[in-house]
């Protein structure tokens, strides 16, 4: 518990569900703040022969397909990084960025308040 009595963390839903939950990563509990990454991020690794993704919450996943191949535990092919760079002409073509999108249109219509900030530390993704 911090000083004011509140937890430390904070239980982020990124609003898909990962293949390795439970190695490493976990559903957030009721109490949680949506983080929507609408482009990716660089701690997903998506195979495109199963359609499934994975989270490697202590590192950077993506950036380690550019020394050595990612296998995907399921059908051991290729995993790819989940991001989108920023270019001029982007595909979002991907189901799981296609579901997190929905979900951001979903929950802005509905909400009261919008807060925006910059991007988090590094580690804190």
């Amino acid at each position: 518990m911090g000083d004011n009595g509140t937890e430390d963390f904070i239980d982020l839903d990124y609003g898909i569900r990962f293949r390795n939950e439970g190695k490493g990563w976990r559903r957030p509990r009721d109490k949680k703040v949506y983080l929507l990454k609408l482009h990716g991020s660089l701690n997903w690794l998506y195979c495109p022969t199963c359609n499934s993704i994975k989270i490697t919450p202590k590192d950077k996943g993506a950036m380690r397909i550019f020394t050595h191949s990612e296998v995907c535990e399921k059908d051991h092919s290729n995993q790819k990084a989940l991001i989108i760079p920023p270019t001029f002409q982007k595909v979002y073509d991907n189901p799981y960025l296609v579901s997190i999108w929905l979900q951001a249109e979903k929950m802005l219509r509905a909400c009261l308040n919008i807060y925006f900030g910059q991007d988090l530390q590094d580690g804190q993704d």
